[in-house]
């Protein structure tokens, strides 16, 4: 795919001795995109690169907000990526989704850019994202070999992706649902849309998903642990499903959130937000979970190698 690279920052957000932040331009396909770019300062060599994508009507910024990934970057030393969308939603495999904009290229341009110029190894790219972005990180995994592991949060699969996704290698994964989300239901079927809802469109189960994957990587061993009880006011309780002895060594795991809604666990809610979304966990810091899920991924080959 043809795409022009534009490395140039539109504005400075913060620097100090210890952080970088920016927001850069790149061209694909003719059309220009943006993506703000956490950076530790004083790293000498390329580092893993972190892709984050944001939901439905949401933005790079507002994701960085919710997930605090600059904290752990900047403790272990990795660069973060908040990917902006092109009109407020990825093109994630549902129809509903579909606007004719090739999300993937964007990221793969994002990648080759960031390689090309010495700032990330390219065998410790890592991709997660919530909701449209969570469903998009499944998208990335079925078709996209950039990446060594993927996390998805209150997502599942568009139920066309479902249908034609077929990697060529083993997938490390992790997936975090809620099973009181009413945005992106556990059951699955048709997703509702309208005022604060998305873009609607069918979707698979979490279950059916999580078996696509089992299967997928030919997992044959499954355990369950329910986790500290963190914050007994949160109305949530989590199990950690893992699933060992697949192919490749690969790693498949879900955080099952009894009472979970349809939000970044870890991050707190108010009155509204709670009434709009459901109960946030705060048993769990999602994204030190999924650092810590991609840390162990470190030493494994990278997915499509």
């Amino acid at each position: 795919m043809k795409y022009l690279h534009i490395y140039s920052f539109i504005s400075l957000l913060f620097v100090s001795t210890a952080v970088a932040s920016a927001i850069r331009t790149i061209t694909v396909d003719g059309l220009q995109r943006e993506f703000h770019i956490y950076q530790p300062q004083n790293i000498n060599t390329p580092v893993p690169l972190l892709m984050v994508f944001h939901g439905g009507g949401g933005n790079a910024e507002k994701m960085r907000d919710v997930s605090q990934f600059d904290v752990i970057a900047g403790r272990e030393k990795f660069i973060v990526v908040y990917a902006q969308s092109h009109k407020g939603h990825w093109n994630d495999g549902r129809k509903s989704t579909s606007d004719g904009v090739n999300d993937i290229a964007y990221v793969n341009a994002i990648i080759s850019l960031l390689v090309d110029n010495e700032e990330v190894d390219k065998s410790s790219v890592f991709a997660t994202g919530i909701s449209n972005g969570g469903f998009f990180t499944q998208r990335l995994a079925c078709e996209s070999s950039s990446f060594k592991a993927y996390a998805s949060v209150v997502a599942t699969m568009g139920l066309s992706l479902y249908q034609s996704c077929k990697p060529s290698n083993a997938i490390n994964i992790l997936m975090i649902n809620g099973r009181e989300d009413t945005f992106v239901p556990w059951g699955g079927g048709e997703v509702k849309k309208g005022w604060f809802r998305g873009k609607g469109g069918k979707i698979v189960s979490v279950d059916k998903m999580m078996a696509f994957w089992r299967s997928h990587n030919q997992c044959e061993r499954q355990r369950r642990m329910q986790l500290e009880n963190k914050d007994t006011q949160d109305n949530t309780l989590v199990t950690q499903v893992s699933y060992n002895s697949c192919r490749d060594g690969v790693t498949l795991q879900q955080l099952d959130i009894e009472g979970g809604g349809h939000i970044w666990p870890g991050y707190p809610l108010k009155f509204f937000g709670r009434r709009l979304l459901g109960n946030s966990s705060m048993d769990i810091d999602a994204s030190e979970e999924i650092w810590g899920f991609f840390e162990n991924t470190k030493g494994l080959s990278k997915s499509g190698d």
